[in-house]
């Protein structure tokens, strides 16, 4: 995903150096995965935020205001194992807990 971001493929260069928000939606396969390796919502986090700013990355490294700037959440049921990433510039991204839906059969 930072490959990904850095690179002209994301889109991130179309804000020039204003710092980001960049939300990280992570599929509920993927969410599987990153915890069956022993990672916490806190170390996906921790690992992109490092690899998106630092100098010795391939590509550009991207600005942020701050590290609260960078947000994953967990999204969706069984399916792909999928990430997606939405980024802005401007203020830090506002989310709130939505209860679980119980689909009625």
């Amino acid at each position: 995903m930072a490959l990904f971001l850095r690179d002209t493929a994301g889109g991130t260069d179309w804000f020039g150096d204003v710092p980001l928000t960049i939300l990280l939606a992570v599929g509920h396969e993927r969410r599987r995965h990153y915890l069956a390796e022993g990672w916490s919502k806190d170390d996906v986090r921790g690992r992109l935020l490092e690899a998106l700013v630092s100098d010795d990355q391939f590509g550009r490294p991207l600005t942020l205001a701050s590290p609260e700037d960078l947000v994953v959440v967990a999204v969706g049921g069984p399916a792909d194992s999928s990430e997606w990433c939405l980024v802005g510039r401007g203020g830090p991204p506002s989310t709130h807990s939505v209860p679980r839906l119980e689909v009625l059969a």
